[in-house]
C-alpha cells in the first residue's frame, strides 16, 4: 500500500511539472541562421572600425573640424618638412654705386648702374619650425660706370669689382601654400675684394687698367629680401630676390666721394 501511494505521488508530480514547463521541440536550422547573421554583423563592424580608424585619428589631429576644399587650399602648409640642406645658386645682379666723384673743371658726376652676376652655395640650419640660419658663400661681380659724354669730354669709365661675400642670414617662414614655402631673410654680408679692373674709353680708344689699388679690400653690407621654395612643383627649386645696402665706402682716399654699393640680386638655386 505504501509503495502504491508512493508511485501515484511520483506520477502526479511528473504530470504537474510536464504541464507547467512544456518543452517545445524547435528546429535547429533557424538558430544556426541567427548565429550566422550575428557573426557576419560583428565582422562587418570590426572591418568598418579598422577602415575608419586612420580617418578619425587624422580628424583628431586637425582639431576635429571638417575642412572644405577652399579651406584646404587656403590653409598654410605645415612647416615640418626637412629644411636642412645645401643650396647651389646662381643668377644676375644689378649694381648701382651711390655717391659722386669730383672731376675738377668738369664738375661732380654720379655713377650709373650696371648688370653683373653672382654664384655660390648656402647651408640652411633649422633653429625651430619657423626660423633657420643660412650662411652663404657667393662670388659676386659688380659693375658701375661714369659717362662724361654729355659734358663734351668724350670719356667713359667702367669699373668692375669681384667680391667673395659671406652673408649670414636669418630666415623666417611666415607660412605658405601647398608646395610653395615663402621666407624672409635678413642679415649682415661681409665682402672681401678679389680683383678690380677699370675700362677707360676716350677718343675712340679703349684701355684696360688695374684698379685694385683704388678699391677697399673689405666691406660690409646689410642684406634683406624674400625667397620662395618650390618643394612639390620642381622638387627643390629656390628663387631669391634680395637687396644689399653697402655700409662702407668702396673707394680708397679722399677722392672716393663716399661711394657705396647698392645691389639687387635675383638667384635661382637647387636644394639638396
Amino acid at each position: 500500500m505504501g509503495t502504491l501511494h508512493h508511485d501515484l505521488l511520483r506520477m502526479s508530480m511528473v504530470r504537474t511539472i510536464t504541464r507547467s514547463r512544456p518543452v517545445p521541440r524547435h528546429d535547429s536550422r533557424p538558430l544556426r541562421s541567427r548565429l550566422c547573421c550575428h557573426g557576419l554583423l560583428g565582422l562587418s563592424l570590426a572591418a568598418l572600425a579598422l577602415v575608419a580608424a586612420p580617418g578619425l585619428a587624422f580628424a583628431q589631429q586637425q582639431g576635429g573640424d571638417t575642412l572644405t576644399s577652399d579651406q584646404v587650399d587656403e590653409a598654410p602648409a605645415p612647416l615640418v618638412w626637412n629644411k636642412r640642406g645645401i643650396i647651389i645658386k646662381a643668377g644676375a645682379t644689378y649694381t648701382h654705386m651711390r655717391g659722386e666723384l669730383d672731376f675738377g673743371e668738369i664738375g661732380r658726376h654720379g655713377f650709373k648702374g650696371g648688370f653683373g652676376f653672382a654664384a655660390g652655395v648656402s647651408l640652411e640650419i633649422p633653429l625651430s619650425a619657423a626660423l633657420s640660419l643660412q650662411p652663404e658663400m657667393l662670388i659676386v661681380r659688380k659693375f658701375t660706370k661714369i659717362d662724361l659724354g654729355d659734358t663734351g669730354g668724350d670719356l667713359t669709365t667702367k669699373l668692375g669689382v669681384n667680391y667673395l661675400e659671406f652673408p649670414v642670414l636669418l630666415k623666417w617662414y611666415p607660412g605658405g601654400r601647398r608646395g610653395v614655402h615663402t621666407n624672409l631673410v635678413v642679415g649682415p654680408s661681409p665682402a672681401f675684394k678679389l680683383a678690380a679692373t677699370r675700362e677707360i674709353r676716350a677718343g675712340g680708344e679703349v684701355v684696360d687698367v688695374p684698379a685694385s689699388d683704388l678699391i677697399e679690400a673689405f666691406g660690409w653690407g646689410l642684406t634683406a629680401g624674400v625667397s620662395f621654395e618650390f618643394h612639390e612643383l620642381f622638387s627643390a627649386l629656390t628663387l631669391d630676390l634680395r637687396y644689399n645696402h653697402g655700409l662702407t665706402d668702396v673707394g680708397r682716399g679722399d677722392d672716393a666721394g663716399g661711394s657705396r654699393w647698392s645691389v639687387v640680386y635675383m638667384l635661382v638655386g637647387v636644394k639638396f
